[in-house]
């Protein structure tokens, strides 16, 4: 709590402008570790959202009852394109990407990439997982992934 406060005087504009150095070297450095700690952390937990919810969206497309507007919305230019799912979702989240890079850069980050490659990578984890373990799901199979897929 203390180096959050310390580090937001720090950056802070009038103390830069007036030239006085609040905080010793040493703790700078441990400032520097712990944003970058807290950078990769921040990384591991997009990719690990970004992996359930690939995998709660293939449970959606393998129980064949329908899914969210976006997942319909790759399922259907993967069906036209011949693709697999994930490899689809993932060019379409990457050439909206690159649509919003021209509009508005400042709100496209690291994460925006891990989103990106780590849903269709979970999407396609999933259902040949699915795959392996249903070949052929019975409507309760089916309901029950539908569920899960909302749970998730």
């Amino acid at each position: 709590m203390a180096t959050n406060i310390l580090n937001a005087l720090c950056s802070c504009n009038w103390f830069a402008a007036q030239g006085k150095n609040l905080l010793p070297a040493a703790l700078k450095g441990s400032l520097a570790i712990n944003r970058q700690m807290a950078f990769a952390i921040k990384c591991m937990i997009v990719f690990a959202a970004a992996l359930l919810m690939g995998f709660g969206i293939s449970m959606y497309y393998y129980s064949g009852l329908g899914a969210d507007p976006n997942s319909i919305l790759f399922q259907a230019v993967a069906r036209l394109l011949r693709l697999s799912e994930g490899i689809t979702t993932i060019l379409v989240q990457l050439s909206i990407v690159a649509v919003f890079l021209l509009i508005h850069r400042k709100h496209i980050h690291v994460g925006t990439f891990i989103q990106a490659f780590c849903t269709g990578f979970g999407i396609n984890l999933g259902m040949e997982l699915w795959q392996a373990v249903l070949p052929a799901a019975p409507m309760f199979a089916q309901v029950l992934l539908c569920f899960g897929g909302a749970v998730t």
